[in-house]
């Protein structure tokens, strides 16, 4: 059962750093600001559980957390952009 977790946890992890450089393209582009928002924290909270769970894996708590400050920052370049296009 630890086994098919684990895979689980790897192909969402995977499936999340591709998903970063697509998402930072298009917000370059300005586009699916909103949408990519919503992914981006549903991808943090995601990671705050694996971070959080009482069976985390303690050696790839780091690749969680290098993951999540990425999103963090990330998440706050989206916030801008969406507040600077409120304002116009």
């Amino acid at each position: 059962m630890d086994d098919k977790k684990s895979l689980i946890r790897k192909e969402k992890l995977d499936y999340i750093i591709a998903a970063y450089a697509e998402i930072w393209a298009e917000v370059m582009l300005d586009k699916n600001l909103d949408l990519h928002l919503l992914q981006v924290e549903d991808d943090l909270r995601y990671l705050d559980h694996l971070i959080n769970s009482k069976d985390a894996d303690h050696p790839q708590t780091f690749i969680y957390y290098t993951i999540a400050n990425d999103l963090i920052r990330l998440k706050k370049f989206l916030d801008k952009q969406l507040k600077r296009h409120d304002e116009l």
